[in-house]
């Protein structure tokens, strides 16, 4: 799996959790050539800017939804880079709210 793979993989969720979520969300269009890890200043933006998005939306009350899609597409991701398949232990560690770094994948941002 190539870095733009990875890269639109990512946007790809982050589109479906912004949609679910009644977020404005328009990815930027990636021009860099070459060899990448699949994520970059801009794609760490996107993020943020959503994570800080839904974090005002469940302040305000909204509960927060993310798709079995989306879940599905990040285990791929993650198995198909990593070789491996996310155990049951790994989520009953997320369903404690442990976060598991993912190497190569920037850790969330703190919280606000």
């Amino acid at each position: 799996m190539t870095g733009k793979d990875i890269c639109e993989v990512l946007k790809s969720i982050r589109k479906n959790i912004a949609e679910l979520n009644g977020i404005e969300y328009e990815p930027h269009e990636c021009d860099h050539d070459g060899p990448c890890s699949g994520t970059c200043p801009n794609c760490d933006f996107e993020a943020a800017d959503l994570m800080k998005k839904l974090r005002r939306k469940e302040a305000c009350g909204s509960p927060i939804r993310i798709d079995a899609e989306s879940i599905e597409n990040y285990e791929d991701l993650v198995a198909e880079i990593y070789g491996m398949d996310l155990a049951e232990e790994d989520d009953d560690m997320i369903m404690e709210g442990n976060i598991i770094q993912t190497p190569g994948i920037p850790a969330p941002p703190e919280p606000l």
